[in-house]
This record gives C-alpha cells, structure tokens and sequence, in this order.
C-alpha cells in the first residue's frame, strides 16, 4: 500500500464518512479486512447504490468495542 502524505492524512482526520477503500488506506489494513467485518456485522456501515460507506461514528463505535482494556 501506498504511503499516504501528510495533506492525505489531514483530509482523512476531517472527513465525516469513509469509502471502504479509504478506511483500510487509513487504518493500513487491506479492504477485504473492512468487508469482512462488515459482513460479518462487526463494523456497521451504509449504503448509497452499491457503495458502502462508514461514517466517523461508526468508526469511533467499532474502536470502543475492540480496545483492550
């Protein structure tokens, strides 16, 4: 995966809603990982289409759940 540049990531920190593909590029994970937790209900998201979206909330939610404590 590409590195991403500093303007890349500043545009990540201010955006409200994540393509699939900008969030695995965000969290340097591949896609398929987002899919599957998607699919597997745990990280939820929407759809407009046949694009699915995930808003920063969702994020944040998903994050709680999984913190090691």
């Amino acid at each position: 995966m590409a590195e991403l540049s500093e303007l890349d990531k500043e545009q990540l920190r201010n955006k409200e809603f994540f393509t699939v593909a900008e969030l695995a590029e965000a969290l340097s994970v591949p896609t398929r990982v987002i899919h599957k937790l998607i699919k597997d209900k745990k990280l939820r998201c929407f759809v407009i289409g046949s694009s699915k979206r995930i808003t920063r909330n969702m994020l944040e939610e998903y994050i709680e759940k999984n913190e090691l404590k």
